[in-house]
C-alpha cells in the first residue's frame, strides 16, 4: 500500500493504533505497521515560498525558458528570498530542487499487517 505523506498520522496516533486493549480479558490486539521510505524528515515551508515555487514550476509546465521565468519575475519586481534578483540558473536549480522535494514526498511506503491478539505483559492492578 503506497500513500502520500499527508495521509500519515502522528506518532502517537500510530501507537494508539497499534495496542488496542481489551480490558476484560487482558488481550491486546496489535498490528506491525511499517513505514518505508528515503526520507528522514521534510521541514514545512513557508506559504510565500511555496506560493513562489508553484509559480515557477506552473510556468515551466507552461513551457516558458527559465531565462523567460527569470526575465518575468524580475520584471514583476519579485526578488529572490535572498533579496537578488533572479537568473536562468536560479530558476533552472530551483525547479531540480523543487522538484526532488516533491518526488521525496511520494517516496513512501507503508505496511500493515494483518492483526493479532497478544497477551498483555502488563499485570492489572485494581
Amino acid at each position: 500500500m503506497s500513500i502520500s505523506r499527508g495521509i500519515l498520522p502522528s506518532q502517537s496516533q500510530w501507537n494508539e493504533f497499534r495496542n488496542i486493549k481489551d480490558p476484560l480479558n487482558g488481550l491486546v490486539l496489535g498490528v506491525d505497521i511499517k513505514v518505508k521510505t528515503s526520507i528522514l524528515s521534510l521541514p514545512e515551508l513557508s506559504t510565500k515560498r511555496v506560493d513562489r515555487l508553484e509559480s515557477i514550476l506552473e510556468l515551466h509546465q507552461q513551457g516558458l525558458a527559465n531565462s523567460a521565468i527569470a526575465e518575468h519575475f524580475n520584471r514583476l519586481g519579485l526578488r529572490t528570498p535572498r533579496n537578488k534578483s533572479y537568473t536562468p540558473k536560479l530558476i533552472w536549480v530551483t525547479l531540480k530542487k523543487y522538484k526532488d522535494r516533491l518526488n521525496r514526498f511520494e517516496d513512501i511506503e507503508v505496511t500493515v499487517s494483518p492483526p493479532m491478539f497478544y497477551v498483555s505483559a502488563v499485570s492489572k492492578t485494581k
